[in-house]
């Protein structure tokens, strides 16, 4: 532990020094005729019509930084199976993609990736600076070294708040501001047909999406009572201490009151198993009144119900819900799109590797990634880089078919050129209406009321314990305890059982990863 603390002493001097240093040009290979050739594990999620290795950016970075991908794209289901399949291959490709549930410390465990942080230091200016000091103790893991290449997308908005404008206008209400005001809003679309099918039953006052793993759900309800959680909504840091939000001091209120909610016909009687496609549908259909969900979704919803003859139909994004006591809070996007890792089998061109992302993250390589080539996908005007017109059709899918901002490659998406697809190219008054409330909960809405949230850290005891006493234990008791299965006290007694099973293991070694992340280097 001493020696690590001196090391990380003397990268934090180094750090100093690299962020007070601005961009540097970096490199891509080890001389202006050899060729890096980088074999790549990953996952391909977002529609992307070209392959890679046809994208614009491809191969610009293959003409000019001689550099060349052999990509091996996988899908996100049973990713980390196929990750333990691969590591048991014993033929790891030079960069892995990020393994989710499989966990980067437990690829630290099996020797397959290396840290980079004395590389970094050494070759990766531009990379320190796009991520910045402020998020390093987020980019550290369990262990305090790094080992992830992050996709950066520099925007706090992604989710948003929001509820149907139309429904609340047939009663005569207001937006809800305050926690009684959003009770008498959901009690008004319980009681009331307000999509008019002669069905008083079918209306959902307050939905929710779970998450693939079952343990992300009523995000927004923990915040409104002022607990500032983790993505997965399992941790969150409480007077300086990293704890599992079943620790925090009003979790049971938390508890009581959307089990409340659910006694009432107000919460999704589905909320525990609820997909995110699920959602939609009956966004789509309307059989929702208020969701917690991508704030795009607020534009996507509203035209569908229109298109179906809905006319009046409108979804607009709103503040955080309230809290009785005044807590409003949301989650900003992960500054994180995505994250690769360099494995052992690369470690002897690594430093060639880190060469080249440095380059990807200096001002030229950031406008290739953002903006592609100018004269090409983009000209200068009174110099700012403005993206064609053609680029701009349809949102995000033809620029996306240009092979631009290829997400599930790491890079950094500014936005502006974020902004530009979104918006089209037009003024904020020239949007469609629901087009402005997509803007709205993007930049609008829910400006001053992000958290910095804590990442869950993947210690050995999470790992371990992580199905059998989260996703299939405190989950799953926090789920019966809303739907009032078991009461608040019984929630209680089986999750201190649970603590004797392990769970003591993980809030402890959370505790200590987070004092390490955040030791102050």
């Amino acid at each position: 532990m001493k020696r690590f603390i001196i090391y990380g002493l003397l990268l934090a001097a180094s750090l100093s020094t690299v962020w007070a240093g601005g961009q540097q040009s970096g490199g891509a290979a080890p001389s202006a005729t050899s060729v890096l050739n980088i074999s790549v594990m990953g996952v391909h999620g977002a529609p992307y019509p070209l392959p890679a290795e046809e994208s614009i950016i491809f191969k610009t970075i293959a003409d000019t930084r001689n550099v060349k991908f052999q990509f091996d794209w996988r899908q996100s289901t049973d990713y980390g199976t196929q990750i333990a399949v691969t590591l048991a291959s014993g033929k790891l490709p030079d960069i892995i993609a990020d393994p989710g549930a499989y966990g980067v410390m437990a690829l630290v465990d099996e020797g397959a990736i290396i840290p980079l942080d004395d590389l970094l230091t050494q070759y990766g200016q531009n990379i320190l600076a796009a991520v910045g000091p402020a998020r390093m103790a987020n980019w550290r893991s369990t262990d305090g070294h790094i080992y992830t290449l992050p996709g950066i997308l520099n925007i706090q908005g992604a989710y948003s708040m929001m509820i149907r404008k139309d429904w609340l206008d047939k009663l005569g209400l207001a937006l809800p501001t305050t926690w009684d005001q959003w009770l008498t809003v959901w009690r008004a679309f319980r009681d009331n047909d307000m999509n008019g099918d002669g069905d008083k039953t079918n209306e959902i006052p307050l939905a929710f999406a779970m998450a693939s793993n079952g343990e992300s759900i009523v995000a927004p309800l923990l915040w409104a009572f002022g607990i500032q959680c983790s993505a997965d909504t399992q941790f969150c840091v409480y007077n300086g201490r990293y704890i599992p939000v079943t620790e925090h001091p009003r979790y049971t209120e938390f508890l009581q009151a959307t089990s409340d909610l659910y006694r009432e016909g107000i919460l999704d009687r589905e909320f525990s198993s609820r997909a995110q496609a699920d959602l939609f549908t009956i966004m789509d259909n309307g059989l929702c009144g208020s969701a917690y969900t991508w704030a795009e979704r607020a534009s996507i919803s509203t035209s569908v119900n229109q298109q179906a003859g809905n006319a009046a139909a409108f979804w607009k994004t709103v503040a955080p819900i309230k809290g009785p006591n005044g807590d409003q809070y949301i989650q900003a996007r992960d500054w994180r799109v995505f994250t690769y890792s360099i494995t052992s089998t690369a470690e002897k061109k690594a430093a060639d590797i880190i060469k080249f992302f440095n380059w990807m993250y200096s001002d030229k390589g950031i406008e290739l990634y953002s903006f592609g080539i100018e004269g090409q996908t983009f000209d200068y005007v009174n110099g700012k880089p403005v993206l064609k017109v053609s680029l701009l059709t349809d949102s995000f899918t033809s620029y996306r078919t240009a092979g631009l901002q290829y997400t599930c490659f790491p890079g950094v998406w500014t936005e502006d050129a974020y902004m530009q697809c979104l918006t089209r190219g037009q003024s904020y008054a020239q949007l469609a209406p629901q087009v402005q409330s997509f803007y709205d909960g993007l930049f609008t809405v829910n400006k001053g009321y992000y958290y910095d949230m804590p990442d869950t850290l993947a210690t050995e005891a999470y790992v371990r314990y992580r199905a059998e006493l989260i996703t299939n234990g405190v989950s799953v008791l926090r789920a019966q305890c809303i739907a009032g299965q078991i009461s608040v006290a019984d929630f209680t007694s089986q999750y201190q059982a649970l603590k004797t099973r392990g769970f003591q293991q993980i809030i402890d070694q959370g505790a200590a990863a987070y004092a390490t992340i955040n030791s102050g280097w």
